[in-house]
């Protein structure tokens, strides 16, 4: 990858892997200091049966994430006598005026996904509790999930280069490794997934299941090339799509859509909560089987290009490809394909990332916009094959 990634002159390995993760991080203009008075007064109004409601928050926001923003508090409050505690997570929608990575958000639509996935499967999702449609109590539309604890592996600074995953041992990170292909295996083996989740096909895309999704994606493109990103090479990669077009299209399921391990909470090195819904879909598998290897490739380059070593094996296409056959006994196809898709995906977050962090003062927006892409010399590399 492009020398842009690294740090500072004087900084360390890890430092510069660091500064260049913290990129793409998430950035906000936004404050909650009244936000314990106003959650209090919300839970009331939304239970009736609470009393003397204290709200207190925990963090200001969890470890990763580039999209949505989450406040991290506990709460109590007496019902029928009782005094109860409990710590939640409340997932608040992007304001608008923040640069937000997507053209829309629909947080009814994630809170809909995750209480199915919980109903319908024995993935791990965050019990989701409250959905609240008023922007005018936080801001923006949220919903309220109880808090599951345990260790997320940190994009910043990068759990492949400095984090409690890559100091532990070769077999826990193949056994994470394997717990975590086998969440897709059982995400994806929910039954009808087109039709129970039909909420989540676009009115506007037409065509197969793989065909709304790359024409979603090209809305995505054409909402951030607004604000001055163009990108030359994003544009070549859509048109490298179409000339490479599979033959066959499998079946759709139900995708994660952010299926990478940066959105998991682990206990023990077993999944215990699967996070970051806003890009769920009905598509092919391999959409997120490649999202979760490629998101691990941006990551390596990241941490390489830093000097540090990285954990090269961990999530490697073959075995990912391998392990997920033996769970479901489907074979992968097209590869090729849903890995370039994959990398023009996470083209576009940069994209969007790095004109926001432009915007909110982190650097000057540069003439060419492909100079925002973190994963700029891997998309040109794969687009000359």
């Amino acid at each position: 990858m492009d020398t842009h990634l690294g740090g500072s002159e004087g900084q360390t390995a890890a430092e510069s892997a660091q500064a260049a993760a913290q990129r793409a991080h998430r950035l906000t203009s936004r404050t909650f200091e009244n936000a314990p008075a106003i959650l209090a007064k919300w839970l009331e109004s939304r239970n009736p049966e609470f009393s003397s409601v204290e709200v207190e928050l925990s963090e200001g926001s969890t470890a990763n994430g580039m999209s949505n923003e989450s406040l991290l508090f506990s709460a109590s409050w007496t019902t029928e006598g009782t005094r109860v505690e409990g710590r939640f997570v409340a997932r608040i929608a992007p304001d608008p005026g923040d640069f937000p990575i997507f053209h829309s958000y629909d947080l009814h639509r994630q809170f809909r996904v995750m209480s199915l996935v919980s109903e319908l499967s024995e993935v791990a999702v965050p019990e989701p509790l409250w959905f609240e449609s008023d922007s005018s109590i936080l801001g923006s539309p949220f919903f309220v999930m109880r808090f599951v604890s345990g260790h997320i592996p940190p994009d910043v600074p990068p759990y492949n280069g400095e984090s409690w995953l890559s100091r532990s041992s070769v077999q826990n990170q193949r056994d994470l490794q394997r717990r975590t292909i086998d969440v897709l295996a059982q995400l994806h083996a929910i039954p009808d997934a087109d039709h129970r989740f039909a909420f989540l096909h676009s009115t506007q895309a037409r065509g197969s299941a793989l065909r709304r999704h790359v024409s979603n994606t090209l809305a995505w493109y054409e909402f951030a090339r607004e604000d001055g990103a163009r990108s030359e090479l994003v544009e070549r990669g859509f048109r490298w799509l179409e000339n490479n077009w599979p033959l066959e299209e499998k079946s759709a399921v139900l995708n994660w859509g952010d299926a990478r391990i940066g959105n998991i909470i682990y206990a023990d090195f077993h999944p215990v909560a699967v996070l970051d819904w806003e890009m769920a879909s009905v598509a092919p598998r391999e959409i997120d089987l490649t999202w979760m290897v490629y998101s691990h490739r941006v990551f390596e380059d990241l941490v390489s290009t830093a000097g540090m070593a990285g954990m090269p094996r961990f999530l490697d296409l073959p075995d990912v490809v391998t392990a997920y056959e033996e769970a479901t006994g489907y074979s992968a196809r097209s590869l090729d394909f849903y890995l370039m898709y994959a990398a023009l995906r996470w083209a576009i977050v940069f994209l969007r990332t790095g004109t926001r962090r432009a915007r909110f003062g982190g650097h000057a927006m540069p003439d060419n916009a492909n100079a925002l892409l973190l994963n700029r010399s891997t998309l040109e590399t794969m687009l000359l094959r």
